[in-house]
């Protein structure tokens, strides 16, 4: 039987391992591709990333292995040690996991002892790009403060770190977290079309009103762009400790004019909804069952009437989205 796609995302310093690892994660996958993409010297980083993005989940829906050797994670790392600064905001950052959340991507840190590491920076022919452009030592240092950085990273982000000298673990590949992904990013896409961002299995579902075309900058996702009440939602999710990785957003009323439907919600079956504006709440009530237990709902004002209206009570939009992620009490509808 023939095992179904997943979607890898590899992060971690050069010489950890990662391409060797990408061969063993696609073993028994008749149709896989394993890409790099690098940051452009110059151009809009995050619509690159975007772009990257979007082509490998294209390729995933249709069936194919892909493993990112490594994603926007990087620039966390080699930006401010190469160009004195990362080129992605903390909101750029969120927009491309939510992205890849919605696809089921799964990232890994690849990590390898220093003493290989050095092994092989030293032995490599012909010699790494920063043997060429550093005396050892340096070079060396750099690699160090690379290794260093993403351990920092991975260590308070909670993504699963492997040995790129051990085997693949069985369960890894096999596992129940990473097959089950496949078919419910297949069936959203094929049968749900919902035009959301964001888990697929979320413990909070954040349900618009309907997308703005005219400022959203040719990007077809809810709340996504990088100005406007898309930024300020963003700026005060990240505020207030937002679960990223539970998190699906939507809008209630879709660009082809279909609506927040029963159907939808029965497939995310989400923990909690919060509702951003009257419309949104008036739409997401029509689709709770009758004689089914029903998630938490909040309703919040729309981020663009608080943006307004209440500019300077940023704060108390903050509070009301920790309660909600982290306890306490709202009046509920």
């Amino acid at each position: 039987m023939p095992k179904e796609p997943v979607f890898y995302i590899l992060e971690g310093p050069d010489k950890a391992g990662k391409s060797t690892f990408a061969m063993k994660l696609i073993e028994g996958h008749k149709r896989a591709r394993i890409s790099h993409t690098g940051p452009p010297k110059k151009g809009d980083l995050f619509r690159a990333y975007l772009k990257a993005s979007q082509k490998a989940a294209k390729e995933y829906l249709k069936g194919r292995t892909i493993v990112l050797d490594r994603h926007y994670l990087g620039e966390q790392v080699y930006g401010p040690i190469f160009r004195g600064g990362s080129r992605l905001s903390m909101w750029d950052q969120r927009r491309l996991e939510l992205f890849l959340n919605t696809y089921g991507a799964r990232q890994l840190h690849v990590s390898e002892v220093w003493q290989v590491m050095e092994k092989r920076y030293k032995t490599q022919k012909p010699p790494d790009k920063l043997l060429r452009k550093f005396p050892v030592k340096k070079a060396l240092g750099v690699l160090w403060d690379i290794r260093a950085k993403y351990v920092e990273i991975f260590k308070t982000s909670g993504i699963q770190s492997m040995d790129a000298r051990s085997t693949m673990p069985q369960e890894l590949v096999d596992g129940h977290s990473w097959v089950d992904r496949w078919p419910k990013v297949r069936d959203y896409f094929k049968h749900i079309k919902g035009g959301g961002i964001g888990t697929l299995t979320p413990q909070f579902l954040i349900v618009g009103d309907v997308r703005n075309k005219r400022t959203s900058k040719g990007l077809p996702y809810p709340f996504f762009t990088d100005s406007g009440s898309s930024r300020w939602l963003g700026e005060v999710l990240e505020d207030a400790y937002a679960p990223w990785a539970l998190i699906h957003i939507t809008n209630s009323r879709k660009d082809d004019g279909r609506f927040f439907t029963k159907k939808e919600l029965a497939f995310l079956c989400p923990g909690a909804i919060i509702c951003l504006g009257e419309n949104a709440t008036k739409r997401v009530r029509r689709c709770l069952p009758e004689d089914k237990k029903y998630p938490e709902i909040y309703s919040l004002p729309h981020p663009q009437y608080w943006k307004r209206f209440q500019s300077a009570n940023r704060n108390g939009y903050i509070r009301m989205l920790r309660q909600i992620f982290h306890g306490g009490s709202l009046d509920h509808l």
